[in-house]
């Protein structure tokens, strides 16, 4: 491999897309292989002539990498968005090369540094440049934050357990660290006195191994003196082309009572919980709100659903009507007594992004397409369970669901709606995500889906009742209810921004060093 990356550096790159694609759930599933899938791309890094071909090798390694890993997108926008395929497809590449803009510039910026700074401390700032650079992805442009690395061992839940100190991120930069010193190892830049720059990564791999198995017994011994409450939750596998007909609400809504009156009639459970829009209508308005009232009044259960709702202004406000996605609470006397309306938007999706400029971009369901974003205040209680919800896409924003535990939530609900995606890997990449948000937190997840996948997450990131895809299910099961603070959400999370801020300074350092030699040299 070396002699090939010394006379082809991009070529030798390009395996590092595919090697990515096989570690990832919903494709290959190889997990192993987390640990050396960007070595091919490090390898033609290192023989690289300068920075113009740094930068050829981060373009074609992202392009063909979110092509493999966002493929499904093109049939999102062009069967649900209705747009023909000769528009999705350049819409579709356009988002690819955005996306491949970041990798790119880790590239270029991490070229730079290692020709700059000595091997001792370059094997640091790379993993670091790769976490801030994951960090800005989360934000930038609503942010898209979508299968980072450290994502790909999410159901190694023993290895993973650092998560509550770091987040994610701290996964994801152990996992770049190792791949920099295989690389380099591969090279033959790690022999005889380099030898000793093991020392250091080798120590924090075994720190970080000790940790996870010292958390895995105390989060277990946490869960055993916890109290509980039973949850049921039902998947409805409404398909998407009906979902909005206004025909078929009072069958949607009968099919949802009907599987949570079985779960009833076997199950002694505290509340249900439905997915996102499991209500396709407005429920303050609709008919089908008194027979769901009268179905928890009679049952006494509490039903945590999602549904559309808007407030109106005030007769003498000049403001207009505001459309929310909203998870709302129904409690045993009929009444609603909580919500939540969804504070992370999908954009053209939910809303259209820079409006003024992109008059002419419709949203994919026009239905639901014009929503305004919440705020989190205050968890939707119901008995002893403070619920915090992640409606939708929100359970890939770690931010969100640390934000929920800061606001008192003990458990957290994910109402979600997958029908989207098909058969394809980004229903498992979804739920790979929300895992972590329970290690992060250390809070049990409740995930509903219109369709799969459903299931409960415990505080150590076990899943268990993993529903199937595209079918109804319903299901129930004893869940924990957790207090505290984990060190993520107290302090954990700026480890990221600490990442970006190291890396960008250290390639400052690099561009400023750069200038002077320049300088020097015209001079």
């Amino acid at each position: 491999m070396v002699r090939l990356a010394e006379r082809f550096p991009v070529l030798v790159s390009l395996l590092t897309p595919f090697l990515w694609w096989l570690a990832y759930p919903g494709s290959g599933g190889l997990w192993p292989l987390t640990f050396v899938m960007l070595v091919p791309l490090l390898i033609g890094l290192n023989y690289v002539k300068n920075s113009w071909w740094a930068a050829l090798c981060g373009l074609c390694v992202g392009v063909v990498h979110y092509c493999l890993l966002l493929y499904w997108i093109i049939n999102v926008i062009s069967h649900y968005g209705g747009l023909p395929l000769v528009a999705a497809i350049p819409a579709f590449l356009l988002l690819v090369l955005a996306m491949s803009g970041i990798l790119t510039l880790f590239c270029v910026f991490s070229y730079q540094i290692t020709r700059h700074f000595p091997l001792s401390l370059s094997v640091w700032l790379i993993p670091a440049l790769w976490i801030g650079l994951d960090w800005l992805r989360s934000f930038l442009f609503t942010g898209f934050p979508w299968m980072d690395p450290g994502y790909g061992l999410w159901n190694q839940v023993g290895l993973i357990q650092v998560a509550d100190l770091t987040g994610h991120h701290g996964i994801t930069f152990l996992l770049v660290l190792i791949n920099v010193l295989l690389s380099l190892m591969i090279c033959g830049r790690l022999r005889g006195r380099t030898l000793k720059l093991l020392i250091f990564p080798a120590m924090l791999i075994g720190a970080v191994t000790v940790y996870s198995t010292v958390r895995w017994q105390q989060v277990n011994n946490l869960m055993r003196e916890s109290s509980a409450v039973r949850i049921g939750l039902v998947q409805g596998n409404i398909s998407q082309e009906i979902k909005w007909s206004k025909e078929r609400a009072h069958r949607t809504l009968d099919g949802y009572l009907n599987q949570s009156r079985s779960l009833i009639d076997s199950n002694k459970i505290q509340f249900i919980a439905w997915p996102e829009t499991a209500l396709p209508f407005y429920p303050k308005y609709h008919e089908g709100t008194l027979k769901l009232k009268k179905f928890v009044r009679e049952n006494k259960q509490h039903l945590i659903t999602g549904s559309p709702w808007f407030v109106a202004p005030d007769k003498d406000s000049t403001q207009k009507r505001k459309y929310y996605n909203s998870a709302i609470l129904f409690d045993e006397k009929g009444d609603i007594s909580g919500h939540y309306f969804k504070m992370h938007l999908v954009p053209f999706g939910e809303y259209v992004p820079f409006v003024k400029i992109l008059f002419f971009v419709k949203p994919l369901v026009e239905a639901v397409g014009r929503f305004s974003s919440g705020e989190i205040e205050q968890p939707i209680i119901s008995g002893p369970a403070k619920v915090g919800s992640l409606i939708c896409f929100e359970s890939i924003f770690p931010n969100i669901s640390r934000k929920w535990v800061g606001a008192g939530a003990n458990v957290l609900a994910n109402l979600t709606n997958d029908a989207w995606y098909g058969f394809t890997s980004a229903p498992h990449h979804s739920l790979a995500m929300t895992v972590l948000r329970a290690i992060e937190t250390r809070r049990s997840i409740v995930r509903v889906a219109n369709t799969g996948f459903s299931g409960f997450i415990d505080p150590a990131g076990r899943l268990s009742h993993k529903s199937p895809l595209f079918q109804n299910w319903q299901k129930s099961d004893e869940v924990v209810l957790t207090d505290g603070k984990t060190a993520y959400v107290r302090f954990g999370f700026l480890f990221a921004p600490l990442c970006f801020t190291v890396g960008l300074f250290a390639w400052l350092i690099t561009l400023v060093s750069r200038r002077r030699r320049q300088f020097r040299e015209s001079s």
